[in-house]
C-alpha cells in the first residue's frame, strides 16, 4: 500500500479482437513517471500476519501433524488429483536448500535440483 502519483498519457486503443464479439476500444493510461509520496515499510507487517498464520495454522492441526501436511499438499497444484509423493518432492524442493552468503552480503537460498522421470499425460 503505497500512495503514489502515476503520470503519462490517457489513450484509446483497440481491444483484441474476439471472434463473435464487436470491436472495441478501450481507454488506457501510458505511464511515463510514477512517483512514490509515502514510501511505507509494510514487510515487518506482512512478517507477522504471516507468523501468525502460520502459528494458527500448525496449532490447529497439532495432534495430527501429517493433516496438516496433507492439506498443504492439496493446495499444491489443486488440479493434479493424488500424487502425494511427487508433490512432497517438489514442496521439499521449493522451500528447502542450503542458504548462503554471497560476496555483497546479500542472503541467497542455494540452488534446487529435482529430476522428476515419467509419464507427461
Amino acid at each position: 500500500g503505497d500512495d503514489i502519483t502515476v503520470y503519462g498519457v490517457v489513450m484509446q486503443r483497440w481491444k483484441p479482437l474476439c471472434q463473435d464479439s464487436r470491436c472495441d476500444l478501450e481507454i488506457v493510461l501510458k505511464a511515463n513517471f510514477i512517483e512514490v509520496n509515502n514510501q511505507q515499510s509494510t514487510a515487518a507487517v506482512v512478517i507477522e500476519d504471516v507468523q501468525k498464520e502460520f502459528e494458527q495454522f500448525w496449532e490447529t492441526h497439532k495432534h495430527n501433524r501429517l493433516a496438516g501436511r496433507n492439506q498443504i499438499l492439496m493446495s499444491l497444484c489443486p488440479q493434479v488429483f493424488g500424487m502425494y509423493v511427487v508433490k512432497l518432492a517438489v514442496a521439499m524442493v521449493l522451500s528447502g536448500g542450503v542458504q548462503r552468503i554471497d560476496a555483497s552480503g546479500t542472503k541467497v537460498r542455494g540452488e534446487s535440483h529435482l529430476l522428476l522421470v515419467g509419464d507427461p499425460g
